[in-house]
C-alpha cells in the first residue's frame, strides 16, 4: 500500500507554478481571510489580520515539522501514537486525542500570547485557525482519506499542512489538479463556533 501511494504521484506530479498556487488555494484563502474579517474587524485591521494569519500558519506548520523531529515518546502524542500506533488506542479514541494534540500546537501559542503580552495577536484568530486545522486533520484528512495525508504517513518530509504553507517551502506532495477547497466548510464550522463563544465570551 505504501509504496503505491508514492507511486501514484510521478506521472501527474504537482507543478508548482503561480497559476497551480492560485488553482489550488485562491477559494481556500479568500474565504479564510472573509471568515476572519467576520471575526475580528474592525478591531484588527485587513493587512494585520492577512499577516497573522500567515504568521500563526507558519507557527503550525513549523510545529508540526519539528514534531516529527522530536524523539519518539509519548509526550509527543502525534508522532508515538498519531504515526507510530504505538497506544493501540481504539480508533475513536485515537481521533479525539489527535484532535486536542493539534489544538493543544495552537493552545501554546496563545499561551505565549498572554505571558508576553502580544498585543498585535488576535486570540480569536488563534483559536479559529486551530479549530480549523484541527478539524480538518480529523474530519477530511484522517476519516476522508485523504491521499495528501496517507502521503504523509508514508513519508513524513511531505504534507505537513496548511497545504498553501507546504507550497511556500515545497513539501507538498500531492498530484497534478490538487485543490484545497474540500477544507472550507470546516473554516465556516470553525467560524459558527467561535461567533457563538465571542457572543458569551469577550476575546480579542
Amino acid at each position: 500500500m505504501s509504496n503505491s501511494i508514492i507511486e501514484l504521484l510521478p506521472g501527474n506530479t504537482y507543478r508548482y507554478t503561480i497559476l497551480s498556487g492560485a488553482y489550488s488555494f485562491l477559494l481556500l484563502l479568500v474565504t479564510g481571510s472573509y471568515l476572519s474579517l467576520i471575526l475580528v474587524y474592525p478591531h484588527f485591521s485587513a493587512f494585520s489580520i492577512a499577516i497573522q494569519l500567515i504568521g500563526i500558519n507558519l507557527w503550525v506548520y513549523w510545529i508540526h515539522r519539528a514534531s516529527h523531529s522530536l524523539p519518539n515518546q509519548f509526550w509527543n502524542y502525534h508522532l508515538y501514537s498519531h504515526h507510530n500506533k504505538l497506544l493501540n488506542l481504539p480508533r475513536p479514541v485515537e481521533l479525539v486525542c489527535e484532535f486536542f494534540t493539534d489544538f493543544s500546537w495552537f493552545l501554546l501559542l496563545l499561551g505565549i500570547k498572554t505571558v508576553c503580552n502580544l498585543d498585535f495577536l488576535s486570540s480569536t484568530l488563534i483559536l479559529f485557525v486551530g479549530l480549523w486545522y484541527s478539524l480538518i486533520h480529523v474530519l477530511d484528512l484522517s476519516l476522508g482519506n485523504h491521499i495528501e495525508h496517507r502521503i504523509h504517513h508514508v513519508d513524513y518530509h511531505y504534507n505537513y499542512g496548511p497545504a498553501y504553507i507546504d507550497f511556500l517551502f515545497g513539501t507538498l506532495k500531492v498530484d497534478r489538479n490538487y485543490t484545497s477547497d474540500f477544507e472550507i466548510p470546516n473554516g465556516i464550522v470553525a467560524c459558527v463556533m467561535l461567533l457563538g463563544l465571542k457572543y458569551y465570551i469577550q476575546i480579542d
